[in-house]
């Protein structure tokens, strides 16, 4: 919620550009934040798991890579 607080607090410091643009974009960012969150919550998980596939590892590389390119390329369009 915290994300979310601090995105809605900078939309009052820039009301002036405030639009349907941006929200789309900010609900994009919110979408793809939990994503963020559920990658965070699987590395923590996988800490302590004694017995972790190589398979969980894959997995797991390929959402922090995804989420790389997506980020990448919201942060190269807002820019």
């Amino acid at each position: 919620w915290n994300s979310l607080f601090d995105a809605l607090l900078l939309s009052t410091i820039f009301s002036s550009e405030i639009s349907a643009t941006f929200f789309g974009l900010l609900a994009i960012q919110m979408f793809f934040r939990g994503f963020h969150w559920v990658a965070k919550s699987r590395v923590d998980f996988m800490e302590i798991q004694p017995n972790v596939s190589i398979i969980s590892y894959i997995r797991l590389a390929f959402l922090t890579t995804l989420l790389f390119f997506v980020d990448f390329l919201y942060v190269s369009y807002v820019i």
